[in-house]
């Protein structure tokens, strides 16, 4: 299985696994809060056991919303400098943009 930042490198690898983890969070979080705020008896007794993994999922949106801003700080940064330093042929691409068709590997 082959993971959707695994070509990137740097603020752009890093925006994307944060971004992963907070849609995922995000998406936990919203299913444990419509089971436990359910009326029914099966529900109010696995309250408990939701409150902390919610607590431990909002813990992860945190720290992945932050992990987001200072991926984006980076990368702004790196732009600035490699704009200022002058001319340089390693440029990161967030997408491919060649024309060349995409081959699976041969096995």
């Amino acid at each position: 299985m082959k993971l959707p930042w695994a070509n990137l490198e740097g603020p752009a690898r890093m925006l994307s696994i944060c971004a992963a983890v907070f849609l995922v969070s995000g998406g936990l979080c919203g299913i444990q809060w419509a089971v436990a705020s359910g009326s029914s008896s099966f529900g109010q007794a696995l309250v408990g056991l939701f409150m902390v993994t919610g607590l431990a999922e909002l813990v992860a949106m945190a720290i992945s919303l932050v992990g987001m801003a200072v991926a984006i700080i980076l990368w702004i940064a790196g732009a600035i400098y490699d704009r200022a330093s002058g001319p340089s042929d390693r440029t990161q691409k967030l997408f491919d943009t060649s024309d060349e068709p995409k081959l699976p590997p041969e096995p």
